[in-house]
């Protein structure tokens, strides 16, 4: 490709790492299809991951409601109700 840009000098240049970035860059961009064709036999694993991910965040923020809607249910009817939570 001609048009594809060149590897930055600053993500070559890295220590450890450069080659194997420079590496990747070149390999993505001479790709038929581009980013798509190289990020395709990921696909299936980043959906799952995003699906567990996403099912974790919404059975905690779940868990939370419950736990909060407890806590008012035991203090609602209780004498040992905080003082800060009494009106004025």
């Amino acid at each position: 490709m001609a048009s594809a840009p060149q590897v930055p000098a600053g993500l070559a240049g890295l220590p450890i790492v450069g080659e194997r970035l420079a590496d990747a860059w070149n390999h993505t961009m001479l790709a038929e299809g581009g980013i798509r064709a190289v990020l395709e036999p990921y696909a299936a694993a980043l959906r799952q991951a995003f699906v567990g991910v996403a099912g974790a965040l919404a059975e905690s923020v779940l868990q939370i409601i419950l736990s909060l809607g407890r806590l008012c249910k035991r203090y609602s009817h209780s004498s040992s109700m905080p003082m800060w939570t009494m009106a004025r």
